[in-house]
């Protein structure tokens, strides 16, 4: 009796830690968002677009919530981009553009060194990979990218497309969709597009006017 209570406790240590490591990671996620103008709310609905794709793909726990920690984290290497080049309200130079690519090896650095976040951590590093081996930071290509950086890949581009920028509106879903499959292959995962596809426009749309419907079960 007293090994199960012990059990019982030691479990419910384990899971109150762990939320406190998401809530302090979720702060840290919005203080990113803020600093960033162009890109209000776009972590919080990228994590939830992230989550339900890992889910139609059979991603279950304890993968899931590392995939969901590395979504929450992918730019946080952004803090070592200056101001002016993040804050930009137009198209970056050639050269802004190198300094903005720096920051998957930059939030990678800052992560690796927890253990916790060792898993999350190779998602930030790997979130601009492409599927073809023409991303960034090291040009991997397919099985090479971890799957939860492929997953990402999808879900980020989801929502820069359906997101107002400075220098364009926001794309219907149909033209997003279309952009999807004919870089499927490409660009991207072919299966986590099939993926994609396979969830109902309507589930997508209202993720993205209420990032939480989407939730975590």
């Amino acid at each position: 009796q007293k090994v199960r209570e012990a059990a019982a406790e030691i479990q419910e240590l384990h899971e109150e830690l762990a939320s406190a490591y998401d809530a302090t990671l979720s702060a840290l996620m919005i203080a990113l968002d803020y600093r960033d103008d162009e890109t209000q709310g776009h972590s919080l609905r990228v994590v939830s677009y992230t989550d339900r794709l890992a889910r139609e793909m059979g991603i279950g726990e304890p993968m899931l919530t590392e995939i969901r920690r590395g979504a929450m984290l992918h730019d946080v290497g952004k803090i070592g981009v200056p101001d002016a080049i993040l804050r930009k309200p137009e198209r970056l130079s050639p050269q802004e553009q190198e300094i903005m690519r720096l920051h998957p090896q930059l939030g990678y650095e800052m992560l690796r060194s927890i253990s916790f976040l060792s898993i999350p951590a190779e998602l930030v590093l790997t979130h601009q990979e492409r599927w073809d081996g023409l991303g960034y930071p090291k040009g991997l290509r397919q099985e090479e990218i971890p799957i939860g950086a492929r997953i990402f890949s999808v879900a980020d581009t989801f929502d820069a497309m359906t997101s107002d920028r400075p220098y364009r509106k926001a794309q219907p879903f149909p033209v997003v969709r279309q952009e999807l499959m004919d870089f499927a292959g490409l660009q991207f995962d072919p299966r986590v597009v099939e993926a994609f596809l396979r969830v109902p426009e309507g589930e997508w749309l209202a993720m993205s006017e209420d990032p939480e419907w989407g939730g975590q079960g």
